[in-house]
């Protein structure tokens, strides 16, 4: 009980004679402080902590991010920006939306040494070169004050500015809210090289800002990218519909060589969104999918379904552009949309026969939803006369995550056509598994029906078998691991 580092880890939650007894025996050990600050003032607390940050390793303060109003005598994150950090190695620093933090060249008085990993959330202003110089760990949430009309338009000159004045990074996120603030794309900046640098995340970058921070920026020893594109508007919108993934176009060396590594995707529909995420893994399977690559792009309020989901199906075919799809081996679909929309038309099937065809070593195909799995299904059993180009030879499971077993005959004579060719599927699995669209109601007999489904099944794949809901052996039934990175802080979160 004598070793100060075991009091060395604070939680500003608890009541202050305990905070005070915790530090005071810590000594000379610095502090590990939490704060998770519910919007209630406290100024003895907060004496504490300015009191005591000048010896503190780690901080970590998080107070509420909407309080309309913000209580008399709450706690401000802004009183730390001045301070001097000589020990803070870590430091997270949170911003109500109603009043985000300014940052100037006096940040932390330009005195943090030590400091490794920063984050700050909801914050505007210009960056301090020295703060930066010996960061591994940079994420900052970008925005504008909430009170501004004015969309607040940041230079990327600025941005690259940042990197370069921080040539230890190893993970580099720069989100952006991207309904009051925008990175404005600019040709004068020289090509920077960030070799050290692993790990990136654009979050909330319009896409002409995306494909000039990549041919400004080249990150030789790149492990694992994300890039959420902001929505497009007006022409510009029509135009990139034909590929959703376009900002890529121009991207370095790096990032293309990490695209090619790609052995497991996901391309997916989050539920209630308008949103396509393309997430691929180098390493793993598709059941433990962990992403080195997310791509995310987002559909205008006010867009039709229907129309927007046209730009997907442009999208998949050219997916060669980026990706080695000879390469990949599991690959897991879910796009279910309202009920009245199709997505069992002829362009398709025609979508789907390209692509498939190009997937010579995939081994695994996982479908949710009832809306989408047609046209795949018709694809697979697209078997030539000569039968030389059989799509997706080495293909050995499908797997089905919906309802029920369809009844529909595609899916039959799609396996029957694979069996007659000698291309049989070795597993057919299906998961029951409920979409929140389209007012499906869970049936009683849904088991009793599958089984039958299946048992006739077994006449044209080897195995079939019926897993329980949000099995883990599938990647699309459970949780959205695929939708971020292992290193990445979900700006959603907090904004």
């Amino acid at each position: 009980m004598a070793t100060p580092r075991l009091w060395s880890s604070i939680d500003m939650d608890w009541p202050l004679p305990i905070i005070e007894m915790f530090s005071s025996r810590c000594q000379p050990i610095s502090s590990d402080i939490v704060w998770n600050n519910t919007g209630t003032s406290d100024t003895g607390k907060a004496s504490f902590l300015i009191g005591n940050v000048s010896k503190m390793v780690s901080l970590k303060l998080m107070l509420p991010l909407h309080l309309m109003p913000e209580p008399e005598g709450l706690f401000r994150s802004h009183e730390i920006l001045p301070l001097p950090l000589p020990d803070m190695t870590n430091l997270t620093l949170s911003f109500p939306r109603s009043d985000i933090g300014e940052l100037d060249d006096n940040l932390f008085a330009g005195n943090a040494p030590r400091l490794v990993d920063l984050c700050l959330l909801n914050v505007s202003g210009s960056f301090s070169p020295q703060i930066f110089r010996g960061l591994l760990y940079l994420r900052i949430y970008y925005t504008a004050c909430k009170s501004s009309h004015v969309t607040h338009k940041l230079p990327l000159c600025d941005v690259i500015d940042l990197l370069r004045a921080s040539p230890e990074l190893r993970i580099f996120q720069f989100s952006v809210s991207d309904w009051d603030c925008t990175i404005t794309a600019t040709t004068s900046v020289p090509h920077f090289v960030a070799e050290k640098l692993q790990t990136v995340i654009l979050d909330g970058w319009d896409r002409a800002a995306i494909k000039m921070f990549f041919t400004k920026v080249s990150s030789p020893s790149l492990t694992s990218l994300k890039i959420e594109a902001a929505p497009t508007m007006g022409e510009v919108e029509e135009i990139e519909e034909n590929n959703m993934l376009c900002f890529l176009d121009d991207a370095p060396e790096s990032v293309q060589s990490l695209l090619s590594r790609g052995r497991h995707l996901v391309v997916h529909n989050p539920p209630g969104s308008e949103t396509a995420t393309f997430s691929l893994s180098t390493t793993g399977s598709l059941v433990t999918h962990t992403p080195s690559v997310v791509l995310r792009t987002s559909a205008p309020e006010e867009h039709d379904w229907g129309e927007w989901i046209k730009g997907l199906y442009r999208t998949i075919p050219q997916l060669n552009l980026y990706l080695d799809l000879s390469q990949l081996r599991t690959f897991a679909f879910n796009y279910n949309g309202e009920s009245r929309v199709s997505l069992d038309a002829i362009s398709h099937l025609s979508c789907w026969r390209e692509f498939l065809s190009q997937c010579v070593a995939l081994e695994e195909i996982e479908i949710v939803g009832p809306d989408s799995w047609k046209p795949i299904l018709r694809a697979l059993g697209n078997i030539p006369i000569l039968e030389e180009n059989v799509p997706c030879p080495s293909l050995r499971v499908l797997r089905l995550v919906m309802p029920s077993v369809p009844e529909d005959p595609v899916l039959f004579e799609a396996l029957w056509m694979r069996k007659k060719s000698g291309k049989r599927i070795s597993q057919l699995i299906f998961m029951p598994y409920l979409p929140e669209h389209g007012g499906y109601e869970y049936d009683m007999l849904e088991y009793s029906e599958s089984s039958e489904r299946l048992e006739m099944l077994e006449m044209v794949v080897e195995t079939t078998r019926r897993i329980p809901r949000n099995s883990r052996e599938t990647v699309l039934g459970g949780k959205d691991a695929y939708e971020t990175l292992p290193d990445e802080e979900d700006r959603l979160a907090f904004w």
